[in-house]
C-alpha cells in the first residue's frame, strides 16, 4: 500500500518537473 503511494507521489513530481521543464525551454 504505502509502495503504491509514493509511487503516485512520484509521478506527481515528475509531473511537476516536466512541466517546469517545459516553462523553461520557453
Amino acid at each position: 500500500m504505502q509502495q503504491m503511494e509514493q509511487k503516485k507521489s512520484t509521478q506527481k513530481r515528475n509531473q511537476l518537473l516536466a512541466a517546469a521543464l517545459d516553462v523553461f525551454s520557453l
